[in-house]
């Protein structure tokens, strides 16, 4: 009876290992799709912030043409 009851005890904690060893795989892949949605997101806000500053440039030289039509 002692033996059954540890042979069950047995296969119940590497039932839950394997389980646990899931869910730690599983996180370290969300973890990774994570950091690659981040580096994504970084890559895209650079893209924004230099075409904000292009077209800034291109307004400032389009006010110093208009500005030079004028005078």
């Amino acid at each position: 009876m002692t033996t059954r009851i540890i042979a069950i005890a047995a296969a119940a904690m590497l039932l839950s290992a394997c389980g646990l060893a899931e869910v730690g795989a599983g996180a370290a892949a969300g973890g990774a799709a994570s950091a690659e949605q981040a580096e994504a997101a970084k890559k895209q806000m650079e893209q924004v912030e230099a075409d904000i500053e292009a077209a800034q440039q291109a307004a400032a030289e389009a006010r110093k043409a208009a500005e030079s039509m004028t005078e």
